[in-house]
């Protein structure tokens, strides 16, 4: 048995008619997650099929969005198809796909939903998957060019979206998280310090635990690159 189902799709902005790809949930075996929940996983990565995108003309989402697209935005993207095409390069979206052809349906999905009002919530979602494909092949410039960019959207979805669909504590974690691989400490102790001190037990246990762990790294390496600037200070008064 393979690890696929197929749907037959009539795409909402083109017409066109194609097969949607999607992998069954039965064949998903995660053997551990990275502490900003990437996934890894023994044999096929779901994540390479979680965006449909149309061959045609490369309108993208998430499965559960692609035929719901609201009328006023049809015309939208109707227009921005050349825009799409310079994203999508040529890929041919009717193969079965790899690491670049998920990454370009990520990166397709997210401009959709930029010119479609989509929520910061969602296209952070994108992006966020987005850097964890391109870690898995160790391209570290592109990683940190996504998770900067799933940073920047998911603390726009926390400042101004008041509908979040994930939990409070988790997009706060997550911003803490985001910034200390990004290496920006004192932003991530800020906000991983509020996940970590929750008093009121609202916070998912395992989220709380994770906020815990990173804090009291991220608090070392900033207590020993203090004790380092003060004793360079030292030597220096010393001469």
């Amino acid at each position: 048995m393979g690890v696929l189902w197929e749907k037959q799709v009539n795409c909402p902005i083109c017409k066109n008619s194609f097969v949607a790809k999607n992998i069954k949930s039965s064949a998903v075996k995660v053997k551990e997650r990275d502490t900003d929940f990437r996934g890894i996983y023994e044999g096929v990565n779901p994540n390479w099929y979680l965006v449909w995108v149309c061959p045609k003309c490369y309108y993208s989402c998430f499965r559960e969005d692609f035929l719901s697209i609201k009328r006023k935005y049809v015309a939208v993207l109707q227009k921005d198809i050349q825009k799409r095409n310079a994203i999508a390069r040529n890929s041919d979206f009717n193969k079965e796909r790899n690491h670049y052809l998920a990454l370009i349906s990520y990166e397709l999905a997210a401009h959709c939903y930029n010119i479609t009002d989509g929520s910061k919530e969602k296209i952070g979602n994108l992006y966020l998957k987005a850097s964890w494909l391109a870690r898995e092949v160790k391209i570290w410039s592109l990683e940190k060019k996504f998770l900067k960019k799933a940073l920047q959207c998911y603390l726009q979805a926390y400042e101004s979206e008041p509908d979040l669909k994930m939990d409070n504590s988790l997009i706060v974690y997550l911003i803490g998280e985001l910034n200390r691989r990004l290496g920006n400490y004192k932003e991530a102790i800020r906000f991983l310090g509020r996940v970590y001190d929750d008093r009121k037990g609202r916070c998912n246990l395992e989220v709380r635990r994770l906020a815990h762990e990173q804090y009291f790294i991220i608090k070392e390496i900033i207590d020993k690159e203090e004790g380092r600037k003060e004793e360079e200070n030292k030597k220096e008064e010393s001469i």
